[in-house]
């Protein structure tokens, strides 16, 4: 668990956080659950990711007092769709090293300043986790200003642009130099 500013902890989700989960994508507005396209932001499917276990898929909430007032995942499982983008700019991505990552924030706190106070523990937790690469999961939508603000200020970098209804901008962020990294294929030097 993380102390995120005063108030806030950030905690991966419990079997127990179904309902308050639920409740967090229910009061999400339109325009936050359509920048979030992971999976659907609904009661319904937060019952079943409480459920869930994935040992490569972590989901992190932030909480104040008995409120979920963020939601991420990280999550280490292989996404082809961004993993051939990321091939295309030359770089490899590898699963189980290299983790996609989808924040969201309360509607009501976001632009207080919150995710950037987060950041630093949701970098702590993929660097002890062995991450490599934290890779924005299916990149940035166009005009969401802040979080691309955000990411800036964290150190991703911009690698490329793709569109789907929407411009998108892949970014991803290097955690691990190289020289730390598994070799899978070429054991050589």
């Amino acid at each position: 668990m993380y102390q995120v500013a005063d108030f806030y902890q950030l905690r991966p989700l419990r079997p127990t956080d179904s309902q308050q989960l639920g409740q967090y994508f229910e009061q999400l507005s339109e325009e936050t659950k359509g920048r979030f396209g992971p999976h659907p932001l609904s009661a319904a499917y937060a019952s079943e990711l409480c459920k869930a276990t994935d040992s490569a898929c972590h989901r992190l909430v932030l909480w104040i007092e008995n409120r979920i007032c963020g939601y991420v995942i990280l999550d280490l499982r292989p996404y082809p769709e961004d993993y051939q983008r990321y091939q295309k700019y030359g770089i490899e991505l590898c699963a189980g090293l290299d983790a996609m990552l989808a924040p969201s924030i309360a509607d009501d706190l976001q632009g207080k300043g919150l995710a950037s106070q987060m950041m630093p523990c949701l970098l702590d937790f993929a660097r002890q986790h062995q991450v490599r690469h934290l890779v924005l999961m299916g990149g940035t939508q166009q005009g969401n200003d802040k979080a691309i603000r955000l990411y800036k200020r964290a150190g991703f970098i911009e690698v490329g642009q793709f569109v789907t209804q929407l411009l998108n901008y892949d970014m991803y962020l290097p955690l691990i130099p190289a020289s730390n990294c598994k070799k899978s294929e070429d054991n050589s030097d």
